[in-house]
């Protein structure tokens, strides 16, 4: 079962208002903390954690050509990003996101608002079991 923002928020209050520290609960409540966010699968929606950093903001970077980012790179980073920009934003509140596999990286609509239920699906767990849980091929 997943838990609304609202609700990790409305405890993060009463703790703060009794003087409680919150840096561990707000890590625990709130799911994913950025640069560490794990993907969890759960049946049909995929949530995030704080974990090993396989789900992340759906953008690419684009450096400066270098011998390991060359110009058909640098191009194909820009155009990449131009069609990530003109996706519409999720009318339920997810982010795109890529999740990193061992088979690829995959687009995705991720909450990132909610803390995923145990027994989810991560990039903990065999290729198999992820290919099984995102319906890909592995």
């Amino acid at each position: 079962m997943t838990r609304p923002a609202a609700y990790a928020t409305n405890i993060l209050f009463q703790k703060y208002s009794q003087g409680e520290p919150l840096v561990e609960e707000l890590h625990e409540m709130t799911g994913c903390t950025g640069r560490q966010c794990e993907y969890s699968i759960e049946g049909t929606s995929i949530n995030c954690q704080n974990g090993s950093g396989g789900c992340f903001t759906a953008k690419m970077l684009v450096a400066k050509p270098s011998d390991f980012h060359d110009a058909p790179l640098v191009d194909a980073s820009a155009q990449i990003n131009k069609i990530l920009d003109n996706i519409k934003p999720d009318p339920h509140g997810r982010k795109l996101s890529f999740l990193a596999t061992n088979m690829g990286a995959m687009l995705a609509w991720v909450r990132h608002d909610v803390v995923p239920s145990p027994g989810g699906v991560t990039s903990a767990d065999s290729d198999e079991e992820i290919a099984e849980a995102l319906g890909v091929t592995p």
